[in-house]
Order: structure tokens, then sequence, then C-alpha cells
């Protein structure tokens, strides 16, 4: 912290110079000046946090010398001194905003007490200024996520676009996301929770700032996953960032990640757009390969990902109508129509086939039961609505029908078996090559599905069943904590501990207590 010393008598600042603690109090002297005017100019050139001045001098006296300060500089804290105790400058120098007024003879002890009182001031203002600074580049970024998100605000961001320092006449979109593969990972991954997101932001910022010399700015408001804006590179420079965030992560957190790359973009109007290129190669990656990098015009094309991503719909639309799950299925019907609303015409047959292979798939859960003679549906039938409303209004009365017939099957096969092999296995660190070399399916669709159908990670689920027989055990045995902790399947009793704690928000003991408790 600077301090700037203002005095007319070469002794007064002598002793100053003498009295005050400057390294205790970590003050810095940017100068012991004897006139207003030179004290002024060194106030412009170093801006020194606090100033000490005497009021009665030659030329620009202390109280003008104040007004100039805090004219341009009013966080500045000034301290004035008269030998001459006179109410009228105490009451100046409050009007100028002057922190405190010391009579001379100067009381060492009350200056040293008004300085520290000026350092305290200045350092809380320094925090709140952080927090504000903090909370307003928060509401920046949050105002850029929702526009990329639901294409709405653009006004809002259009506001800002100053303040996100980021060339968006050409700018790359970098999803970051999880690709946890054991449950070891997926445990190695709560290390972020104690991680404050700084911690995360200054890891990207030694790759693409430092080492690649690229503006960028990071958004993560979504769990686990951070979206990271990055201007004036190239794709080949994309690509190797991306490989050095991967090995970055996996050297301090322990646990995998893949990355997902956009198009590189002309206009900040282009970011919904980007934000659905990086979602949509994340959502069907399982259909690219097993690759850590994916990246339009790098390693994916994009009328290849419009082709998966209609596939993928086509899919869940099925796998929900085979577990009677309208609710799904219509939800995916509602995105098919929404993004038919801007094909082109001659792509309408796209639309006709997937309508029709959705009533075949109908058409088999209700033959299983007799009444495939009452909804005998062609492709004529389907021509017959001309319009996507129509169609639309067909297909939404097509897929209740399947609410007039009920399944116990809660979930798919593929599911239901990687739920039995994770039930039946709780106990071991279990991998997505174990459960998934079982069941014959690649480790990706069966994470997808895994989320889409269950709700939650494969992880998550791992991790609720555990805790499960972790309390029964602790209700129904003696067995120490720590010994709960290894049959579940935990080798650091620690970490089990702070799971439990933070799913039950209490101790494994307290649990026990408590249901002891209850039960006498």
């Amino acid at each position: 912290m600077k301090i700037l010393i203002v005095d007319d008598e070469i002794i007064t600042l002598k002793m100053l110079e003498n009295i005050i603690p400057f390294e205790r109090l970590e003050l810095e002297s940017v100068g012991f000046v004897q006139d207003g005017n030179s004290a002024y100019k060194i106030f412009t050139e170093f801006q020194p946090d606090i100033v000490i001045s005497d009021i009665r001098m030659s030329g620009m006296d202390g109280l003008e010398l104040a007004k100039k300060i805090h004219d341009t500089h009013s966080q500045t804290k000034i301290l004035l001194m008269s030998a001459y105790a006179d109410f009228s400058y105490v009451k100046q120098a409050i009007q100028l905003g002057c922190s405190d007024y010391v009579l001379k003879p100067i009381d060492e002890d009350e200056l040293i007490k008004s300085i520290e009182k000026m350092i305290s001031e200045i350092k809380g203002n320094n925090n709140t200024r952080k927090i504000i600074d903090k909370s307003e580049k928060q509401i920046r970024n949050l105002e850029l996520y929702k526009y990329m998100r639901d294409n709405k605000g653009f006004n809002n961001v259009i506001r800002y676009k100053n303040d996100y320092n980021i060339n968006f006449d050409k700018y790359y979109l970098i999803l970051v996301d999880e690709n946890i593969s054991s449950i070891n990972e997926y445990m190695n991954k709560g290390n972020l929770e104690i991680i404050q997101q700084s911690y995360v932001e200054n890891i990207l910022e030694d790759i693409v700032v430092k080492k690649y010399f690229k503006n960028m700015l990071v958004i993560d408001f979504e769990s686990n996953k951070w979206l990271v804006i990055v201007d004036c590179a190239d794709i080949n420079e994309i690509a190797d960032i991306c490989k050095e965030i991967i090995l970055s992560f996996h050297q301090n957190f322990k646990f995998s990640i893949i990355t997902c790359f956009s198009k590189q973009a002309k206009s900040i109007s282009e970011l919904p757009t980007l934000y659905n290129q990086v979602k949509n190669l994340r959502e069907y990656d399982f259909y690219i390969g097993d690759t850590e990098i994916l990246g339009y015009d790098y390693n994916c094309v994009e009328q290849e990902i419009d082709r998966i991503h209609k596939i993928g719909l086509m899919k869940e639309a099925q796998q929900a109508v085979k577990n009677f799950d309208t609710e799904y299925a219509i939800k995916v019907l509602n995105e098919l129509f929404e993004i038919s609303a801007v094909f082109q015409p001659d792509a309408l047959n796209d639309i006709y086939d997937f309508c029709i292979k959705l009533i075949y798939c109908v058409q088999d859960c209700l033959e299983s039961r007799d009444e495939i003679s009452k909804y005998n549906f062609t492709y004529s039938t389907l021509k017959q609505y001309g319009s996507l409303k129509e169609l639309k209004a067909f297909m939404m009365h097509t897929i209740s029908l399947i609410n007039n017939s009920k399944s116990e099957k809660k979930y798919s096969q593929i599911i239901e078996e990687g739920i039995s092999i994770i039930e039946n296995n709780y106990g071991e660190n279990l991998s997505l090559n174990d459960i998934c070399n079982k069941i014959a399916v690649s480790k990706n669709y069966f994470c997808y599905l895994f989320k889409r159908e269950v709700g939650i990670s494969p992880w998550t689920y791992l991790t609720q069943i555990r805790l499960k027989y972790a309390k029964k055990l602790l209700e129904t045995t003696d067995l120490k904590t720590y010994e709960i902790a290894f049959k579940v399947g935990y080798d650091n009793p620690s970490y089990f501990s702070k799971i439990f704690k933070k799913t039950e928000d209490m101790t494994p003991n307290e649990y026990r207590e408590k249901k002891n408790n209850i039960v006498t």
C-alpha cells in the first residue's frame, strides 16, 4: 500500500519518517514533499492509497490538494494536519471527504491509529470491490450463458460485449465435460467439489492464455462442465489446446474428460448455434467413436452430425415407446418438430420416415395385446397430413395409445442388465469395461442410455446403492465405520464419511446414533 507525505517543514517530514512504522503497516513511501504542486505531480504518477498533508503551505495548500485528489480519486484516504485548532478547517476537511484531521504538535499514537484505521478501510473497500467485480462478472457470464442456451436476451449480451474481452469476429466454443470410466475416477471427481472454481480457471488460463497467448472466457453454470470461448485461434491450435486440457485435468484431478469444439464463428450472434453444435457432439459421441476430442471440421462433419442427431432422436423415441414412457416419447417428438421448423421442404420426407418408423414401433407394442387391428396405420395414411402442425397432432395421438397398455418393465434390457451388474458388484471397483463387456454394448452408449432412462449417471446410481447398504449395516451391526466403508466398496474411509455426510446431512456415527434412539 502506497503513502505520500506532504509538509512545508523539513523537520516535520523527518519526524514523520521516523515515527510511522512503514514496514509493520506494509506501507511504501512514494515521497516526502514540501509543497502542494509537487505533491500533486507525484500523486498523479504513483496514485498512492494514503496522503498525509499539512494544511498551511505556500502555493497549493492542503485543502486545495485534497480537493483535486478527491475530484479524480475519491477512494484515496487523506489525513490533514494543522497547527491551528480552527473548526472551519475541520469542517472543510470533512466536506472534501478527508478521512481524518490531526493537530500539531502531533501525538504519535493518535497518528498511527488514524493510519491503521485508513488501512483497514482501504482493505475493506478492496475486498468489497473484488466481491462486486466478481458478482458483475458472474452476471455478465450468466447473461451470455442464457443467450447461448436459449437464444434469448441478445440485447443484454450486446450491452456487455466489450466487457467480455473476447474478439467475437473469430472464435471457437469448447465444451469440457467429464468422461468417467470407473468408480475410482468418479470418486476423484468429487475433488472438484472442494476446489474453488478459480483453480480450474487458473489451469485453463495457464494453457489458453499463457501458453497459446489467446484470450478466453470460461462459463461454468453446468455441473462439472465448462464452456470455454477462445478467440483468434485456428482449428489446429484449438485441437492442441483440447489435448493440453485433457492432460492437465488428468494430472490435477485424476479423472478423464472429453472435449468438443464448434466450428469457427465470426459473430456473437452465432453463439446459440455453437452451443448446439458442442452439445450435439457430446450427446451423440457414442456414434462417432472412442475419442477424447471431437471437433467440427476436425474429425466430425456437420452434415453427418445432423444425421446422427436425427438417428439418436429416433432411437430415443422408439425406446421410450417400448418402455411405455409416453412422457419422454412426446418430449423427443417435440424436439424433432422444433428441428423440423428449419428443414428445407425437400427434407419433409425425412420427417415422414421418422414418424412411420415410430408408428411401427407403437404397432409392435400394441400387437402383443391383440390391438393391432384397431390401429392399422400406413405410409399413405400418414401422407394425408400436409402440414407439420397436423402431422404433430396425429403423432401425439398415436403415442398416447400406448397409455392403454402397461408394462411392468421399467427400463430397457441393456439398462436392466447394467443395473443388475451394479447391484450385485457394488463392493468392487467397477469399470465401464467390466459392465459393458458383460452386456456387449459400447461404454459411451451405455452411459448415454443410463442417464436418459434412469436420470442419473451409473456412478451416481452405484453411490446410492453403496450408501443404501451402508445404512443397513449401520442400523443392524456393530461394525466400525471404516469396516462398513470397506464392505460397501470404499478403500478410503474418510471419503466414505464425507460422501455419507453430504448425502444424509450427518456422519455415519450420527446416523447410527439417531436410528438407535428411534428404536429405544
